[in-house]
């Protein structure tokens, strides 16, 4: 497949150059003014979200490709923008380029199989500040050649490697950016170990970049041992519900519980939440009615029902009636109970469990339960347990963390590499009603904040 794109792409800038000679575009370049390197490295992970509407393994992508739109989007989650610009294979172009670069600030990538010196000068042409030059296709003298062109007009160089050899060539030229492809563009089969393997080879000066196959936050924790930058295409321009894929991607699930105000959900969802919690215990200072959570789950979270010792079938019927994406139980709720309520939710929500952080931890999920929230006693308390627990939790990818979580222990809490956390308390004004101070530092501290997963 490889060896095909590159025999077209040949005669497509050919083409090209006809249309519209070197000189031209040289005589209207500008140097790069968007450092690419400095927005990646303004946080601990750097993202670069791509604008693709297909490719050779999967073809077409989505139905419909609002460039601009999807860019604009992305820009609130990312470091950096890519922007496919080849039309036969990926259904890309550099006006998609040109259009993304007048409606976002943040540098752009231009993703390409680069063979020549005039797609530089034309991706600059039109806006892109870095650029891609593939090891599989290129040999050394005129990786070299293009590389010096880009970096003679401030562009950024990223170098993509695939195999063992291509990374001891990359360090051997001195490759400053890595982009390490788990995808083999000539099988176009996808190794998620592909980083992992080539681990003894990385150069521990270079910024090293995953790419291909990142779903979730999950991928990201897996490779975070290895990478510092992750580009991520396919699943966004797949995804069913791009808001949550977005905010999954960038902060991990956050839940921010005892909402019950429309403007608590709504700036909880702007800053990056993913889960809304609605406590409908009766007991709680944070419960709601099914009336007022009614109003409330019109916002763009996924809802999380929140009980303790309830009748299973008052638990379900809130559940159904408010479509929730979750139920989540705080009391004694035993084996028989999950069991009862799960028969009547059947697969319309998830059940999640809250579970003592003080007491021997599960080693394996309870029949019907999809999530355990790890908390301190019951709930509610505001305080922390000895999170160190959780290190050698063979659950952690089924384990949301919680109790006293805030802006102070916001990062070592990530540290510990759950599924998510959950965040009540630590970012209120009273019971109930959220800081819009607090939220905001929270997920700022998110956004730009170490992650070193404890071991």
């Amino acid at each position: 497949m490889l060896n095909t794109i590159v025999l077209q792409q040949k005669k497509d800038i050919q083409l090209q150059k006809s249309l519209l000679p070197l000189e031209k575009i040289q005589a209207l370049l500008r140097k790069s003014d968007r450092d690419f390197m400095k927005a990646m490295l303004s946080t601990s992970n750097g993202y670069i979200f791509e604008c693709k509407l297909a490719s050779p393994s999967s073809g077409k992508l989505r139905e419909d490709y609002p460039v601009t739109k999807l860019a604009k989007q992305y820009a609130n989650y990312a470091n950096a923008l890519s922007v496919l610009t080849n039309e036969r294979f990926f259904a890309g172009n550099f006006n998609h380029l040109k259009e993304v670069s007048k409606v976002v600030q943040v540098p752009l990538l231009c993703k390409d199989i680069i063979i020549d010196q005039y797609q530089i000068a034309l991706a600059r042409l039109n806006g892109a500040n870095a650029i891609l030059l593939m090891l599989s296709v290129l040999d050394d003298k005129m990786y070299l050649a293009l590389k010096d062109y880009a970096l003679s007009l401030n562009m950024t160089v990223l170098t993509e490697v695939f195999s063992e050899q291509e990374l001891i060539r990359a360090n051997q030229l001195h490759a400053h950016v890595i982009v390490v492809n788990h995808r083999d563009l000539n099988t176009m089969q996808v190794d998620m170990m592909r980083l992992n393997k080539l681990a003894p080879y990385l150069d521990k000066k270079a910024y090293i970049i995953a790419a291909s196959g990142i779903q979730n936050y999950q991928d990201i924790k897996q490779l975070k041992p290895y990478a510092q930058g992750f580009l991520i295409g396919s699943s966004l321009s797949k995804s069913p519900a791009l808001n949550h894929t977005l905010k999954d991607l960038r902060f991990g699930p956050i839940k921010i519980c005892g909402l019950t105000r429309q403007e608590d959900v709504n700036l909880a969802s702007t800053l990056g939440a993913t889960y809304g919690g609605l406590i409908f215990v009766p007991s709680s200072l944070r419960k709601v009615t099914f009336m007022q959570a009614k109003k409330i789950v019109q916002g763009k979270l996924k809802f999380v029902g929140v009980f303790a010792n309830q009748p299973p079938e008052e638990v379900a019927n809130i559940a159904k009636g408010l479509k929730l994406f979750a139920v989540q139980l705080h009391g004694q709720e035993d084996a028989e109970y999950i069991n009862a309520l799960y028969q009547k939710l059947g697969q319309s929500s998830q059940i999640w469990q809250a579970i003592d952080g003080n007491l021997p931890l599960l080693q394996t999920l309870p029949p019907f339960v999809d999530k355990l929230i790890v908390d301190n006693k019951g709930g509610g308390t505001g305080q922390t347990f000895a999170w160190d627990k959780l290190n050698n939790s063979p659950l952690k990818n089924n384990m949301i963390l919680a109790g006293g979580i805030s802006s102070e222990n916001i990062l070592k809490a990530k540290s510990y590499g759950m599924y998510g956390m959950d965040i009540n308390s630590g970012v209120e004004l009273a019971p109930g009603i959220k800081d819009a101070q607090k939220l905001t530092k929270l997920f700022q501290l998110l956004k730009q904040g170490a992650f070193h997963e404890n071991t």
